[in-house]
């Protein structure tokens, strides 16, 4: 049994490795906050929690996965297709987290603290900026290139993007930032003393675009899961969602449960304190907290379902390839009769059975050799 998940665990991508390394980190580092009295570093009021503490669980999952979706990216980068947009916007997005939360957090501007865990709040804090700035341009990249994901999806994740773009600049425009965010659920950074005016404003503005992107990237993905099980009118829809059938899955329900919880939130909140989402600043404030908690709950359910699919994806080489699929069927109408052009396919994907996939070139042969169909034989093709 171990050494069956051993191998299993060998074949799955950097991105699922880091998720599975961090997902009991984090487990353990919340029951510590919570067992040393240090709660108030993720939530206050228990209703509150609901939001916050699936929040500190996305931000400590997402800054592995964002490096380990990286890694992937750039030992594909020779490979087939190129995914440029998404490495360079991911790259971007990393080094930008990582700019402003060490940034604000050595200038005590993000945590106004002098205490024993100053350092670990700095710490979360960082993961955070990590969580936004990198899923952005995760999402840009994304959008860009081509063939990278349904384009129902891109539409959806775009569009969402620029809306939170222009509600950004519309909130810091007039000065109404701050009156936006609520503690432990919509914490964005609108400024401080040390920092200039201008610099607040644009991570005020991306760190607003990256939350309504990141909602409606679950949202998406839900959608095409219902499309894919119960219309299937789209086999680019339907051939994604087969290969990822639990993180489109995942997504849907944790779309709408975290739906559900900010529903829960922002009722407990007007009980409360109904000044708090008063006016129209006060429904924008609601919208927010309604989007983010469905991002954060999405995010976490989503990433859980792609532990599952990576450990139930059945061929050893086909892992690292849920973007797209093998181009083999023209291979079977233009070379049917000629062994060469098979031939010559199955070198080029010899490149990706050698990679780290797997050792043994006559095991995959055979599984390849099934998925194009070839009708010639083993001697005649084998690998050179």
């Amino acid at each position: 049994m171990f050494k069956r998940l051993r191998k299993k665990f060998n074949r799955l991508d950097f991105y699922v490795k880091a998720l599975l390394v961090t997902l009991p980190l984090t487990s353990a580092l919340l029951i510590y906050l919570i067992s040393i009295g240090a709660q108030d570093l993720i939530f206050s009021n228990w209703f509150i929690s609901l939001i916050s503490i699936p929040t500190f669980f996305a931000n400590q999952l997402a800054t592995p996965a964002y490096f380990g979706n990286l890694s992937d990216m750039i030992r594909n980068v020779k490979g087939w297709p190129k995914r440029n947009f998404e490495l360079g916007g991911t790259v971007i997005g990393l080094c930008v987290g990582i700019a402003v939360g060490i940034g604000l957090s050595v200038m005590r501007v993000a945590v106004p603290l002098a205490s024993s865990l100053y350092t670990v709040a700095n710490l979360l804090f960082t993961f955070r900026q990590i969580n936004i700035f990198a899923g952005l341009g995760n999402r840009i990249g994304r959008c860009a290139d081509k063939n990278s994901r349904p384009l129902s999806e891109k539409m959806i994740v775009a569009t969402a993007g620029l809306i939170g773009f222009t509600l950004g600049i519309v909130l810091f425009a007039t000065c109404t930032a701050s009156m936006i965010s609520v503690v432990g659920i919509t914490s964005f950074f609108s400024g401080g003393a040390a920092i200039p005016a201008w610099i607040a404003g644009i991570i005020f503005i991306l760190s607003v675009a990256s939350g309504l992107a990141s909602s409606s990237d679950y949202a998406a993905k839900g959608v095409n899961f219902i499309r894919a099980q119960f219309i299937s009118n789209n086999e680019s829809v339907t051939e994604t969602v087969k290969k990822r059938k639990f993180e489109y899955g995942g997504s849907l329900v944790g779309f709408i449960l975290g739906l559900v919880i900010s529903g829960i939130v922002i009722g407990f909140i007007i009980t409360t304190n109904p000044l708090l989402l008063s006016g129209l600043v006060g429904v924008i404030a609601g919208m927010l907290i309604a989007t983010t908690s469905a991002g954060i709950v999405g995010s976490i359910f989503s990433r859980i379902g792609r532990i599952i699919d990576g450990f139930s994806a059945t061929p050893a080489f086909d892992y690292k390839k849920t973007d797209y699929k093998l181009s083999f069927a023209p291979l079977l109408s233009e070379t049917e009769s000629s062994s060469h052009g098979v031939k010559n396919e199955l070198k080029h994907a010899k490149h990706f059975i050698n990679d780290g996939l797997s050792n043994n070139a006559n095991t995959n042969f055979h599984r390849l050799e099934e998925r194009v169909g070839a009708s010639a034989t083993h001697d005649s093709l084998r690998f050179g």
